[in-house]
């Protein structure tokens, strides 16, 4: 059973790995590609880069790869620019309300007609209690009004610094994009693989849709896609157009690369090595239709394949990074701005410091209007309050006794 099922039972030893390696053709996977753009720094982008530069000649992409990856760089390249600027510029957005407006005549006339109706109180003594509210109303008005006005000035102030911020970072980073783009162009010119034709493609988009039916390996995991994208057979075409270049070159063993995390329908983890194993299926496929071998690395562990075939050094750190990197990063948007004070795309002294300024004067701000209102209550408002109840205090008792005996007679 072994024999007819070998690809099931046969673990590979690390050097039989490393023989594999230093023959196969190599293929990347559209997410390989995208995070050197969006998902590592700049200095880790440019390792990645250099590794692949030195397997040049092994290098190849499925014409589904390159379509996906030209499809989707500008789509996230453009999202991206937005996201920074949508939520880095709105910060800056105001918080206030426009300054209140003092409390209108008519609620000042109808308290002052109420204390004249009283005949308790003198018409002067009645008017300086009016005046004082007006008094009150107005003061207080005009220091929300000040503050407010003081902050939209500051608001404003920062807004244009910001934005000068924001744009010089934008250029930098678009001048990036163009030179990542540039040298994956080049690294694989005349290294992808050809198109289907339009008929050629509908009958391998049926042919996955009959394997995804039966959970045949790869790419059934994706059919959710068909609602999303629109298109779910991305990972099948991929996996055919490999496997129609594994028969030009018959006994050439392929490697794919992939920076997902978790993809049942591509391989499974190897908790003990603390890798990853292609599917059997997969193993078996390849090996039937284009008799070679087949094997498939997680980005972060094809970092230390690469060095050890390379005979040199990868950084810790780039291992680290890429491993982070991988997919589903499955961000929240209430968690947006403390993911781009951590992006590695906004990695400068400045943009650090920037954000590091916007909490600390978004705090700084609220304790000030705090402090301001504070002020205005301690100074207007308590005092008024009191003079309040005392001048209300004889006459809700009067009012007391005035009501008590009409109660009494009427038994409430």
């Amino acid at each position: 059973m072994k024999t007819k099922f070998k690809a099931y039972y046969h673990k590979r030893a690390k050097h039989e790995l490393q023989d594999m390696f230093g023959n196969a053709i190599i293929c990347p996977d559209t997410n390989v590609l995208l995070n050197l753009f969006f998902n590592l720094d700049h200095d880790s982008a440019d390792k990645w880069l250099e590794i692949l530069a030195g397997l040049q000649d092994q290098l190849w992409m499925p014409h589904q790869v390159a379509f996906e990856y030209h499809h989707n760089v500008e789509r996230l390249m453009s999202a991206r620019l937005k996201a920074v600027h949508d939520v880095v510029l709105n910060l800056f957005q105001e918080p206030f309300p426009e300054p209140i407006s003092p409390v209108s005549d008519e609620i000042i006339a109808s308290a002052q007609a109420k204390l004249e109706d009283y005949k308790a109180i003198s018409a002067k003594d009645v008017q300086e209690i009016v005046n004082l509210k007006r008094h009150l109303l107005q003061t207080t008005f005009e220091s929300r009004q000040k503050l407010i006005e003081n902050i939209k000035a500051a608001q404003e102030e920062a807004r244009l610094k910001v934005t000068a911020i924001v744009s010089n970072w934008k250029d930098s980073y678009v001048e990036r994009y163009k030179k990542t783009k540039s040298k994956i162009a080049d690294l694989f010119d005349g290294r992808v693989g050809p198109a289907y034709e339009p008929e050629e493609l509908s009958k391998k988009c049926a042919l996955a849709k009959d394997r995804y039916l039966q959970r045949v390996p790869p790419g059934y995991a994706d059919k959710k896609k068909e609602q999303e994208h629109g298109n779910p057979y991305g990972d099948a075409i991929i996996w055919f157009q490999m496997l129609d270049r594994a028969q030009i070159d018959p006994l050439t063993p392929m490697i794919f690369v992939t920076a997902d995390r978790t993809k049942e329908d591509w391989f499974y983890e190897d908790f003990e090595e603390k890798a990853v194993a292609p599917r059997a299926e997969l193993v078996a496929e390849m090996k039937q239709r284009a008799n070679c071998e087949f094997h498939l690395y997680r980005a972060d562990i094809f970092l230390r394949a690469a060095s050890d075939h390379l005979n040199r050094s990868v950084p810790e750190a780039l291992v680290t990074q890429t491993e982070k990197s991988l997919r589903p990063l499955s961000p929240s948007m209430s968690e947006i701005v403390e993911q781009l004070r951590n992006s590695t795309s906004l990695k400068d002294s400045r943009m650090t410091k920037l954000f590091d300024d916007i909490a600390s004067k978004q705090e700084a701000d609220n304790a000030k209007l705090k402090k301001m209102f504070d002020e205005i209550n301690d100074q207007f408002l308590k005092p008024f309050d009191e003079l309040e109840r005392q001048v209300h205090k004889p006459f809700d008792e009067l009012e007391a006794q005035v009501h008590k005996p009409l109660k009494d007679i009427l038994g409430e």
